[in-house]
């Protein structure tokens, strides 16, 4: 009698179940969540704007030639089980930070009223360089410096963009 061992099938299908729901940015595994008048919900994702378009504001935009830090603009929270890193992107179809108008950079605390500009990072669309990591449960910040002043040299681009992506991807954590 011959015995072989090993795997009893080369080739097998089992069919499963599978559950999606689709939810809005307040309640997916990677929540956004407005903390300041310049951010809300509208038809459940997240909106920006610096326009006066929202109830709280009372202004209808910047100026010309002037320099503006916001804090605290809106929040990320990772309610996924997993590490994640995070970067913003102005573009739906790539990963990518081009603008400097607004420069964006995030905490990992609300700033309130402090004229801390620098924070704990600044995000570039470069998720795995920028730093901006999230253990499950944990939120950033995310702040915008609007720098339209003719003589700073630093800022060239004074288009802002169109949309502001927010770019996950998943982080090995086990060192």
């Amino acid at each position: 009698m011959t015995v072989f061992g090993g795997n009893a099938f080369n080739i097998a299908r089992a069919d499963r179940g599978i559950s999606v729901q689709t939810v809005g940015d307040n309640s997916a595994f990677l929540t956004l969540i407005p903390t300041s008048a310049y951010a809300g919900y509208s038809d459940n994702m997240l909106r920006l704007a610096f326009d006066g378009s929202f109830d709280a504001q009372n202004a209808s935009g910047l100026p010309e030639d002037a320099n503006f830090t916001f804090t605290d603009i809106f929040a990320i929270r990772n309610e996924g089980q997993d590490s994640i890193a995070v970067t913003l992107s102005e573009y739906y179809n790539a990963v990518d930070w081009d603008t400097n108008f607004p420069r964006a950079y995030y905490t990992y605390e609300r700033l309130g009223t402090t004229n801390d500009r620098m924070g704990a990072g600044e995000f570039t669309g470069d998720v795995s360089n920028d730093g901006a990591v999230l253990s499950p449960g944990d939120e950033l910040f995310v702040h915008f410096e609007f720098v339209g002043r003719e003589e700073d040299s630093r800022r060239t681009d004074t288009d802002e963009p169109n949309t502001v992506s927010v770019y996950a991807e998943a982080v090995n954590t086990d060192g």
